[in-house]
């Protein structure tokens, strides 16, 4: 009992200290050397802009239909963005040379809309 009760003290002495990072996590790029901290209370503009900078979806540029990489085993359950689909259904297969914008799964054999 005295070993749980001195590693529960140790762990809320951790948790509260000043300074202390969050464990597992990545601080918002606020544009200045702290980032956000214990007590900082961001502005709606500051919301803003942090969200805004989450906004990577799969983390990759989009394509068009032509230049997306080859579907096969090794990008099979990757995600894309396409710019230029012509009528997409969803699950159906991808034609280029269109205006529409759609998310696109790689199956391993041909990439879907989505």
């Amino acid at each position: 009992m005295r070993k749980l009760l001195l590693a529960l003290a140790i762990v809320a002495l951790c948790l509260v200290s000043k300074g202390g990072a969050a464990l597992a996590q990545s601080l918002p790029n606020t544009g200045n050397v702290d980032g956000m901290y214990y007590g900082y209370l961001p502005s709606a503009a500051n919301w803003n802009a942090f969200f805004q900078a989450k906004q990577d979806f799969v983390g990759a540029s989009p394509y068009t239909v032509a230049t997306l990489p080859t579907c096969n085993g090794t990008t099979q359950y990757h995600w894309a963005l396409v710019t230029d689909a012509t009528a997409p259904t969803y699950n159906g297969a991808l034609s280029g040379s269109g205006t529409v914008k759609v998310p696109v799964w790689c199956d391993g054999v041909s990439w879907t809309s989505h």
